[in-house]
């Protein structure tokens, strides 16, 4: 007979690699929550000449591991126009020492230097090959190595060729100027990643541009996304830039729109384009049509609320039809979902077995939150309970070769935990971001 406890440890093992197989991202078992550049953006370098990053690294450990504890930070570059290749620019030890605390942040200093100047006047990163393919504007992140945590992007320039840039706030201005356009390619995913988009200038000047935030509605059968922030990319004279966006899906009930097809980016809507979110003292006649009189229907649970408040939200409202309209709403509704989130993670309220990928956890857990409340605002299919374990379930199957319900009983009870568990987590976040209210 197996050991109970090696069952135990079998299946929540399973759990964890059913739920997006999370890679680990310890030393020893530490985890790196955050890392933050802190020097303001733009980081102006001559060429020829260094500057000093200063680097946050937030980490978290248990008490039982072996310290001291090295780790290397590494300064990349993310060179989307060479090939799509990314450049190691610069690295840097640090430790965490036995008299550290527990969870903590190590400040840390690392040199980045640019090339003299090429016989074309520009010049590019030490540790980078070949000539300075992004015209002396670059894209740099902090990692920890053999870790997934990256910090944002900051810019940096080696400024010998720099040139002045013309301008484009948004990217409907941008499409509407001659000589610039752009194209979104799908990515195939539901969370995180889910487009390129690809902006070619073919004027003389460069220029720059901001992307974000969007909703983008469904694609046909295919789910729509929001990408919540807002990136300034600089597109160079006759070049292209491929720019990632990251976001979530706003439909659990359509696959991605599959990799390589192109979303047509003139039905995104811009943050700026967005109407306001009905609020409980909004005027009647001032809701757009697009809203309709919530049903009376069990919605398995939970009702969506007014955000912010925990007052019953008595609409619902096809935002893939009527994408404007909605906007507001669901910019608002992500928004608290993801600072709830931060939050209640500060306050070691989250639980999951992904804590060792805090990255991964964090995008994970927003997701689910965000589909159980965009379901429910829709009002079409209810994502529900259930309807996540079914889901676990057919992991579980695939995984290990059997289904739940054949399973030795105590690796039964334990993915039944297990999904609970999961499920109030989700739960807990939107609660918590007055998005969701338990029903009597």
């Amino acid at each position: 007979m197996i050991p109970y406890h090696t069952i135990r440890r079998y299946t929540a093992g399973l759990l964890a690699l059913i739920l997006s197989l999370f890679a680990s991202q310890q030393l020893g078992a530490m985890a790196i929550t955050k890392i933050t550049i802190t020097n303001p953006s733009p980081i102006n370098i001559n060429c020829g000449s260094c500057v000093t990053l200063t680097v946050n690294v937030s980490y978290r450990y248990h008490g039982w591991e072996n310290l001291p504890q090295t780790g290397t930070l590494e300064i990349w570059e993310n060179d989307w126009s060479f090939l799509d290749a990314e450049e190691s620019i610069a690295t840097a030890s640090f430790t965490v020492n036995a008299g550290d605390p527990q969870k903590g942040t190590k400040t840390i200093s690392v040199e980045v230097c640019c090339k003299e100047p090429n016989a074309d006047g520009s010049c590019d990163f030490y540790g980078n090959a070949g000539t300075d393919d992004e015209h002396g504007r670059h894209e740099i992140y902090a990692k920890v190595r053999g870790k997934s945590t990256e910090s944002p992007i900051k810019y940096a320039y080696c400024i010998n060729d720099n040139k002045q840039a013309s301008r484009h706030p948004d990217l409907p201005s941008y499409l509407n100027t001659p000589g610039l356009d752009a194209v979104a390619f799908s990515q195939g995913r539901t969370t995180m990643h889910v487009l390129n988009i690809v902006c070619t200038n073919h004027t003389e000047q460069p220029t720059l541009l901001t992307v974000g935030p969007y909703l983008i509605p469904a694609d046909g059968p295919h789910q729509g996304y929001i990408i919540p922030q807002e990136t300034e990319v600089e597109v160079p004279a006759n070049s292209s830039v491929t720019l990632p966006l990251h976001g979530y899906c706003t439909d659990i009930t359509r696959p991605p729109l599959p990799e390589g097809d192109t979303s047509d980016i003139s039905r995104w809507i811009g943050l700026e384009d967005a109407l306001p979110a009905p609020m409980p003292d909004t005027e009647p006649n001032a809701i757009p049509d697009a809203f309709e009189p919530r049903p009376a229907i069990d919605t398995a649970g939970w009702i969506p609320t007014f955000p912010g408040t925990e007052q019953a939200f008595p609409y619902i409202v096809d935002f893939n039809e009527h994408p404007r309209e909605a906007a507001g709403l669901i910019f608002d509704t992500y928004g608290r979902i993801e600072a709830a989130y931060d939050s209640l993670y500060e306050a070691g309220e989250i639980s999951t077995p992904f804590a060792a990928d805090p990255g991964k956890e964090r995008s994970e857990v927003i997701q689910q939150s965000f589909w159980i409340a965009t379901s429910r605002l829709k009002g079409d299919t209810i994502y529900t309970q259930p309807l996540f374990t079914e889901r676990m379930e057919k992991q579980f199957e695939d995984k290990a070769g059997v289904p739940v319900e054949e399973a030795p009983p105590e690796m039964q009870e334990t993915f039944e935990s297990g999904v609970e568990d999961f499920w109030s987590t989700f739960t807990t976040v939107g609660e918590g971001a007055k998005v969701l209210k338990k029903t009597d």
